[in-house]
């Protein structure tokens, strides 16, 4: 190599070595720069606990005012709020470097609130405020003797109704949880009407003073057949199934009660058989298939009578004639009558207790 081209490569490192040397102090400039700079954020805090970090003092303020309020009833009045510790705003300082993750005021308000209601809360909020709003008035039930039904059978005269009243409260929550209220004022505003049962008081029989086996304790006498399972009474055994089917009548309208066994309080279907027939002196099980083993098996539905058990798999009724049946339905529609076949079930069997 010449000494010419010795001289230029030796002036072009040098020349390069001094441009990377402005470069890298121009870069330790720029970083010391960006280190070193500060930035002011607002803080809402809760004493010495940062909730969130907003970018200016008005985005703090309306933050509170929202997590605040968040527990304002509507048509509320009166709203008194305290945070305790008292919900504050700080300014402070940050480099670049190490500035916060910033909420809008919305999204601030929304980590007040969660803060609040979490397990560990750092505040709390008391809302007091006075609501006023309506009310269900319950009615009463209000019995009446009658003469028009047989005794111990019950029939609704009139459905109650509930009345409503406006009601002032004073309410007070924490962190959103109802902690009392103190009603202030009330004043009805419909009158609830009165539930109207009837209670049967005619007595269709006289006592049977001799008190005989299987007597309904009415002038008439029901005995077991021979076989144990069918019944002879002092009438024929149609008007027998008649007074029957016409005793469960009485009580549509009353509930069914699983398990039960009350013509007035309620009962289910094969309680509600045991208690109609229980009237006239024949004890049977609580059991709607142990029920259709008793009295003797009707060939068809054409040649059921009042009075005759409609026994389906789980479920059994009274026959009153004209393709229809009295019983327990279900706890929707309680002691009713519907036409055979409301529930597309096959019938099992047709019994008569009354030979």
């Amino acid at each position: 190599m010449n000494i010419l081209k010795k001289i230029k490569l030796e002036k072009y490192l040098s020349e390069g070595v001094f441009v990377l040397a402005i470069a890298s102090l121009l870069l330790f400039a720029e970083l010391s720069s960006s280190t070193y700079a500060q930035i002011a954020f607002w803080e809402v805090k809760a004493g010495d606990e940062v909730l969130a970090v907003v970018r200016s003092e008005e985005a703090a303020g309306e933050a509170i005012r929202q997590a605040e309020h968040h527990y304002d009833k509507d048509g509320s009045t009166d709203v008194v709020v305290e945070s305790q510790p008292s919900i504050s705003v700080e300014q402070n300082q940050y480099s670049l470097m190490s500035a916060p993750k910033v909420s809008s005021a919305e999204n601030a308000a929304g980590r007040i609130i969660a803060n609040a209601e979490g397990s560990d809360p750092d505040v709390t909020i008391t809302t007091t405020q006075t609501i006023t709003g309506t009310r269900k008035v319950s009615f009463d039930t209000v019995e009446k003797k009658s003469d028009e039904l047989i005794e111990d059978a019950t029939k609704l005269q009139t459905m109650g109704e509930a009345g409503e009243e406006l009601v002032t409260q004073k309410l007070v929550m924490v962190n959103g949880e109802e902690v009392s209220s103190e009603e202030i004022e009330s004043q009805v505003t419909k009158e609830p009407r009165d539930r109207i049962m009837l209670l049967g008081t005619r007595v269709d029989d006289k006592e049977d003073p001799k008190g005989s086996e299987g007597s309904a304790g009415k002038a008439f006498r029901v005995r077991k057949s021979g076989n144990g399972k069918t019944f002879i009474g002092d009438l024929s055994g149609a008007e027998m199934g008649r007074k029957v089917a016409e005793y469960g009548l009485h009580f549509v309208g009353n509930p069914y009660v699983w398990g039960g066994e009350s013509l007035t309080h309620g009962a289910d279907c094969s309680g509600f058989v045991l208690a109609v027939y229980k009237h006239f002196g024949i004890s049977l099980p609580h059991d709607a298939h142990a029920q259709r083993n008793y009295g003797i098996k009707i060939a068809s539905l054409k040649d059921a009578r009042a009075g005759d058990l409609i026994c389906y798999h789980g479920h059994i009724g009274i026959y009153i004639g004209n393709n229809q049946i009295v019983h327990a339905m279900n706890e929707a529609n309680g002691i009713t009558v519907k036409t055979i076949g409301y529930n597309r079930k096959p019938i099992v069997t047709i019994q008569r207790l009354f030979a």
